[in-house]
């Protein structure tokens, strides 16, 4: 029930040398909540187990709050910058597969891994991750709505 409630995170260890250098970096992590109350009800929100075990989330969110990559919050880049995404996905019950629109992701790192999953090296714009699941993204963006 705990992770339910939002008590997970994200914990990056670097290696000694540290990461290549880029030019923005970014921390995301996603989450589904099941409670008692209706979307956007006002008040406590109590664990609701039925909508867990039908995995029916009310919420499902980044970064814990609904709106935190819209608007003023989006995530912003300019063409040829080089971002690096650290995307996770404390679940504890929906897949996220996370993708950028316009974008092809060049190098995808899964669960923590030092080398580029082979499967998804060169050509990857979606990533699913399971609950718990987690990933480093890197890439240049070269679409132009990016700026």
């Amino acid at each position: 029930v705990h992770i339910a409630n939002g008590m997970y995170g994200m914990i990056l260890v670097e290696p000694p040398e540290g990461l290549k250098k880029v030019d923005r970096e970014y921390y995301l992590m996603q989450g589904d909540f099941y409670t008692v109350g209706k979307y956007r009800e006002k008040g406590n929100q109590p664990f609701d187990m039925q909508k867990a075990i039908d995995e029916k989330a009310t919420y499902v969110l980044f970064n814990g709050s609904e709106g935190s990559l819209t608007g003023d919050k989006a995530l912003r880049a300019k063409v040829g910058e080089t971002i690096r995404l650290f995307i996770g996905n404390g679940g504890p019950n929906l897949v996220s597969s996370f993708h950028m629109i316009g974008e092809v992701f060049d190098r995808v790192y899964t669960e923590g891994g030092t080398h580029p999953a082979r499967e998804r090296s060169d050509d990857s714009d979606s990533l699913g991750r399971r609950g718990m699941g987690r990933a480093a993204l890197g890439g240049a963006g070269d679409v132009p709505h990016w700026s």
